[in-house]
C-alpha cells in the first residue's frame, strides 16, 4: 500500500535527472542544520555532520545528480546563516509561527517530542507550569523557548547546543532542562547521567521539516520530490545504522525433565508467541495507517507547493502534449488545464515562429528528441490571445525505469520586461554610437561594478592610437594616461557622479598622446543605470579634443600679458 501512495505521489514529483535544477546556477545545494542532534546530526571527531539526515541528502545527491554542501551549526548560527542568505536550505526545523514569515516549509518527516529532564532529587515537573521558579536551561533559537515565556517560565539558560546543557548538568550548574528527548537520551547515557536524571512525559511535540526562504516555492518542491524518489528500504538501512537493532531476550533452553512437562513448555511458548504476534500486527497496523496519512499529507503538500509557486509548471511527454499544466500557468498563459492537456505545446503556448522568423516547431520537436541539449534556455512564447512572451525554462527530462524518455518536466519565469529593456538599451547604445561617430566624439563606458571601461577609435585616435593598442581597457588603463597634476580632480568629479552628489561628470583633464605630448580633453559623462540593488551601474560618456581652445586661450592670455606690458611702458601713457 505504501509503494502504491508512493508511485501515485511520484506520477506529480518525477525523480529528478542529472541537470537542470531550481538553483540560481551551479553552484551546489548549500544545506545548513543544527550540530548536536544525535542520532538526526552530529559531528564527528574531525568536524564532520554524520548521522541519519547526513546520510539522506547524500541519497538525494545519488538520485537528484545535483551537489549538496552540508554545514552544520549551533542553531541559533544556523538561523541566521540561514537569514543572511549564506544558504539555500535549512533542515532540522520546527515550524513557528515566527518562521512562517520568513522560511517556505516542506512535509515533515521525524516527530520529535520535547519533556523536561530534571535532577531525580527534585520532584512536582508535571507540565510546563510546573517549571516557573526553577532555572531552565534551553538550547539558543529552540522553537520551545517561545513556548515557555508565553507560560511565565522566564528563568532560562541558554546554551549553544544540547550537548553543552548536558555537560553543565554533569558539572552540577544545571539540573533542569528542557530539550528534545532524542539528543537529550544520548548525550545522557554518554556521560552515564541517565541513573541521575529524570524526564516527565511529553510537554508538546513538533515535528522536523526542510524549509527554504520565502519565494523559493519551486525550489522546495525539487527538493521534496527527490527526497520522495529514495526508497523506503535505503530509509529503513540509514534508520538501522544510526538507530541500532534492538536485543532479542533469549530464553535458555533447559532439558525436559518429562514429556509432559516439554507439551507444556511448547504450549506456553507457542501462546506467548502468538500474543507476541498478535502485539507486533497490531503495531505495524497502526504504523501503516500513521504511514499512509503521512504520505497522504505529503502529496497534499506537494500539489499545494506545485499549484501555488509563483512559476510555470507544465509537464508533457515524449512527442510535446501537455500533461500537467499548474494554476500559475493557467493564470499567466490565459487557458484552463482542460483546455490545454492532451494538446501539443507549439500552437497553445508556443507559436509555429518567432518575432525574428525562428522556426519554434523544430526547435520543440529536438528539444523532446535531445533534452540534454536544452536543459536551460529562453524563447518566445504566446499567450491565448495573441501575445508574445519571453519564458526561461529550465527543462528536466524524465525517465521510465527502463532508462526510456518519456517526457520533460519544465519550469519558467516570465523575462519580457528584462527582455524588452535590454532590447530598448541596445536600440539607445546604436542611436548613441550614430550620433557620436558622425561628430567626431571620443566614447566611453564604464562599468562600475567591474572597473570595465570600453571606448571607440576615436577616443584612441585622440591619443595617437589604436583601439586594439588600449585593449583589454579598464579605469586603470586611464588613470595611467592622465597627467598627474589632474589625476586626483578628475577622480574626485568621478566619485561625486557616481555617488549621486552631482547629475553630470564634466571635468578637463590633460592626457599623454603617443609622441609624448599632453592633449587637453573635456570629458562629460551621466550614470545611465543602476542594479536590482539601487548601486550604480554603467556610467556613459564622450571625450572632446580641446588642445587648440587651451592653445587659443593661452595665446591671448599671452598677448593680453604683452599689451598691458606695453601700455606701461609707453611714453604715450605715462
Amino acid at each position: 500500500m505504501i509503494r502504491l501512495c508512493l508511485l501515485l505521489l511520484l506520477l506529480f514529483a518525477p525523480w529528478p535527472a542529472t541537470g537542470g535544477s531550481a538553483l540560481p546556477d551551479d553552484r551546489p545545494l548549500r544545506v545548513v542544520m543544527d550540530n548536536t542532534y544525535p542520532p538526526y546530526v552530529f559531528l564527528d571527531g574531525r568536524g564532520t555532520p554524520q548521522g541519519i539526515l547526513p546520510d539522506l541528502w547524500r541519497l538525494w545527491h545519488e538520485r537528484t545528480g545535483i551537489p549538496v554542501e552540508i554545514t552544520a551549526l549551533d542553531w541559533h548560527d544556523a538561523q541566521a546563516a540561514m537569514r543572511a542568505g549564506r544558504h539555500d536550505v535549512i533542515d532540522t526545523a520546527f515550524r513557528t509561527e515566527e518562521r512562517d514569515r520568513w522560511l517556505e516549509f516542506g512535509w515533515p518527516y521525524a516527530r520529535i517530542e520535547v519533556a523536561a529532564f530534571f535532577d531525580n532529587e527534585i520532584g512536582g515537573i508535571t507540565d510546563i507550569d510546573s517549571l516557573r521558579g526553577f532555572a531552565v536551561a534551553v538550547k539558543e533559537g529552540d522553537a520551545v523557548i517561545g513556548h515557555l515565556r508565553s507560560r511565565g517560565v522566564d528563568s532560562l539558560l541558554l546554551f549553544k547546543g544540547y550537548e553543552a546543557i548536558v555537560e553543565a548538568a554533569r558539572d552540577n550548574k544545571v539540573n533542569v532542562f528542557v530539550t528534545d528527548q532524542p539528543p537529550a537520551l544520548h548525550y545522557l547515557h554518554k556521560y552515564n547521567l541517565h541513573r541521575r536524571f529524570n524526564a516527565s512525559l511529553p510537554l508538546e511535540a513538533g515535528d522536523f521539516h526542510r524549509a527554504v526562504a520565502r519565494g523559493q516555492s519551486a525550489l522546495l518542491a525539487e527538493i521534496e520530490a527527490g527526497f520522495a524518489a529514495i526508497p523506503e528500504a535505503d530509509r529503513a538501512a540509514i534508520d538501522r545504522k544510526w538507530r541500532g537493532l534492538p536485543l532479542l531476550d533469549r530464553l535458555p533452553l533447559r532439558m525436559l525433565l518429562s514429556a509432559a512437562g516439554g507439551a507444556c513448555a511448547l504450549i506456553l511458548a507457542l501462546f506467548l508467541w502468538n500474543r507476541t504476534l498478535r502485539r507486533a500486527v497490531r503495531h505495524r497496523t497502526t504504523e501503516l495507517e500513521q504511514s499512509r496519512e503521512v504520505l497522504r499529507q505529503s502529496e497534499a503538500r506537494y500539489r499545494e507547493l506545485v499549484e501555488d509557486a509563483n512559476s510555470i509548471i507544465l509537464r508533457m511527454d515524449s512527442t510535446g502534449r501537455i500533461t500537467f499544466f499548474n494554476e500559475f500557468a493557467q493564470r499567466f498563459f490565459g487557458y484552463r488545464a482542460e483546455e490545454v492537456l492532451g494538446k501539443n505545446v507549439v500552437g497553445t503556448i508556443v507559436p509555429e515562429r518567432d518575432s525574428a522568423g525562428g522556426d519554434l516547431r523544430a526547435l520543440m520537436a529536438d528539444l523532446c528528441a535531445r533534452p540534454e541539449r536544452y536543459l536551460t534556455g529562453e524563447n518566445e512564447n504566446m499567450q491565448r490571445d495573441g501575445s508574445r512572451v519571453w519564458i526561461s525554462w529550465t527543462n528536466r527530462p524524465v525517465y521510465d525505469q527502463a532508462g526510456h524518455l518519456i517526457g520533460l518536466l519544465s519550469v519558467g519565469n516570465d523575462v519580457t520586461g528584462r527582455r524588452r529593456a535590454s532590447e530598448a538599451l541596445g536600440r539607445e547604445r546604436e542611436r548613441l554610437a550614430s550620433v557620436i561617430s558622425g561628430s567626431r566624439l571620443g566614447a566611453w563606458e564604464w562599468n562600475v561594478q567591474t572597473g570595465g571601461l570600453v571606448i571607440n577609435e576615436t577616443w584612441a585616435g585622440q591619443l595617437g592610437r589604436t583601439l586594439a593598442e588600449l585593449e583589454p581597457c579598464s579605469l586603470d588603463t586611464w588613470a595611467e594616461l592622465v597627467h598627474p597634476d589632474d589625476l586626483e580632480p578628475a577622480r574626485r568629479a568621478l566619485q561625486r557622479c557616481v555617488g549621486g552628489d552631482s547629475p553630470d561628470y564634466d571635468v578637463e583633464f590633460r592626457l599623454r598622446h603617443r609622441d609624448g605630448r599632453w592633449v587637453w580633453i573635456l570629458s562629460r559623462g551621466r550614470l545611465l543605470t543602476r542594479d536590482p540593488a539601487g548601486r550604480p551601474l554603467l556610467l556613459f560618456g564622450t571625450h572632446t579634443d580641446i588642445t587648440g581652445l587651451k592653445q587659443a586661450e593661452e595665446d591671448l592670455r599671452t598677448s593680453n600679458e604683452l599689451l598691458s606690458l606695453f601700455i606701461h611702458h609707453s611714453p604715450i601713457y605715462a
